[in-house]
């Protein structure tokens, strides 16, 4: 076997070996709000969120790329595999937890002959500028929504049974004392000024009610 091939083989192990981690690592969020069984892991959303831009593609008058948006979607969130899944709430800065995740794909990549590629996909996504990049930000924050409104209905969360981190926090404090009544309605009263104005406006508005 020549120098190069076994580099290549090896490249190849290890960029799947660092990925896999992300097949067991569970979402922070759903640890928080103590769900019960087995939880969504990364690789489940991430799959889930490519699922749901098909989804979304086919029934909606939607100008995008869906191929593109699909690969965005697919290494979206590869940088958890070594700084773990960082929730809005866990007192890291946006631009922190930006620049370490970069750092973790940019590490995660490194060997790669066409890293370049997979890199360009990661910077779009996190950038948010292009159609594909921001259907694909919506089709990643409503597969969260959407498993928020599955374990609810299945009882399996509830907001009397979210650990003290989580039913501590002020944004969430607020929206439980306007109303909300399960961790579905928190989610939806979190997360409905991400769709206002959006295509995706109507659509999010009807789960309220399913």
């Amino acid at each position: 076997m020549e120098k190069s091939e076994l580099t290549s083989f090896y490249t190849v192990i290890d960029f799947y070996d660092n990925l896999s981690v992300l097949k067991e690592k569970e979402r922070t969020g759903w640890i928080k709000w103590n769900v019960t069984g087995r939880r969504e892991s990364v690789n489940d959303h991430t799959t889930s969120a490519q699922h749901l831009a098909w989804a979304l593609y086919s029934e909606y008058d939607i100008d995008v790329n869906i191929e593109h948006v699909i690969a965005m979607l697919s290494f979206h969130e590869p940088g958890e595999s070594k700084i773990g899944d960082i929730t809005p709430y866990d007192g890291i800065s946006p631009k922190s937890k930006a620049k370490r995740e970069r750092e973790a794909v940019v590490s995660i990549c490194s060997n790669l002959k066409k890293r370049h590629i997979l890199l360009a996909l990661f910077d779009e996504f996190e950038a948010k500028e292009t159609p594909e990049a921001k259907f694909a930000y919506l089709c990643d924050k409503l597969d969260c929504d959407l498993q928020a409104r599955l374990y609810s209905n299945a009882g399996r969360c509830s907001i009397e049974k979210a650990t003290y981190e989580m039913a501590s926090i002020d944004e969430i404090q607020k929206i439980i004392e306007n109303g909300a009544k399960t961790v579905w309605d928190v989610f939806w009263q979190a997360d409905k000024p991400k769709y206002d104005g959006t295509y995706l406006e109507n659509f999010f508005a009807m789960l309220k009610d399913v």
